[in-house]
């Protein structure tokens, strides 16, 4: 009987530590998790990173640790182009990562709004409209909101379903009509095509000479003069990949080509 008292009240303290560690974890969790975004506020984000993964370290199961270090990984400042890619490769491993774990509604239309931005920004347009709509399903901040919309319509645009790109310019318009989504939402109304701009121009001879390298390279320069100057863009393509190809192209003559609109 003895025997089976002492083995009874061993369970018990093992269980009563196994509790206490567990209180600890969490503690060590929260700690970690205030400091990252008291650093992340801060725009500190190695510190956030440290402190988010501490967090995750505590907490496996820490949906927001590992929003908090997407962010931070997905902000911080790139040395290179291959080092911007990799932080975008693993912010979103970080969000994808968050949304295994079933978080709440809140956190989980952080880390789909934040998936949608990386998509964006790798140029998978059809990832980035999936995600961004899951996200318009819980976001109640309506600066946020119109910021997704007016991308939508970017990647709509870009995807070259113009009339469905007006239909969600249209909705930013009606819906937040005061906001800078909305002001950007206005001049890509109507768009049906994409240019390259390599340049503004003081001097007409300097845009000529602009316009024939465009033109080696394979497309229709245009010419136009705004506020003084000539503006050489290439002609339009409803293409949005070909534009970006003709762009690539261009910028070993022209360092600061760019898309437009």
């Amino acid at each position: 009987m003895r025997n089976g008292i002492c083995l009874s009240l061993g369970i018990i303290f093992l269980a009563a530590c196994a509790g206490q560690f567990g209180c600890q974890q969490d503690q060590h969790a929260q700690e970690a998790m205030t400091a990252g975004e008291q650093a992340f506020a801060a725009k500190n984000y190695e510190i956030t990173i440290m402190q988010a993964s501490k967090a995750i370290g505590f907490d496996a199961n820490n949906a927001d640790a590992y929003y908090l270090r997407g962010r931070a990984i997905e902000e911080r400042t790139k040395p290179s182009p291959f080092a911007a890619a990799s932080d975008l490769d693993m912010a979103k491993l970080d969000y994808q990562k968050g949304l295994g774990l079933n978080p709440s509604k809140s956190v989980a239309t952080r880390l789909h709004a934040q998936l949608g931005n990386i998509a964006f920004n790798q140029n998978d347009y059809p990832a980035a409209l999936d995600e961004w709509t899951q996200s318009l399903l819980g976001m109640d901040n309506d600066a946020f909101k119109a910021r997704v919309l007016y991308l939508m319509g970017v990647s709509q645009q870009r995807l070259g379903r113009f009339g469905d790109a007006d239909y969600t310019f249209g909705q930013v318009l009606a819906q937040f009509p005061d906001s800078p989504s909305a002001a950007a939402a206005s001049k890509r109304q109507g768009v049906r095509g994409f240019q390259v701009q390599v340049g503004a121009y003081t001097q007409y001879a300097d845009a000529g000479r602009a316009a024939s390298v465009i033109q080696a390279n394979g497309a229709v320069p245009m010419v136009t003069s705004e506020r003084g100057k000539y503006i050489v863009r290439s002609s339009p393509t409803p293409s949005y990949a070909q534009a970006e190809a003709l762009r690539q192209r261009l910028l070993g003559t022209f360092g600061d080509a760019m898309l437009y609109p």
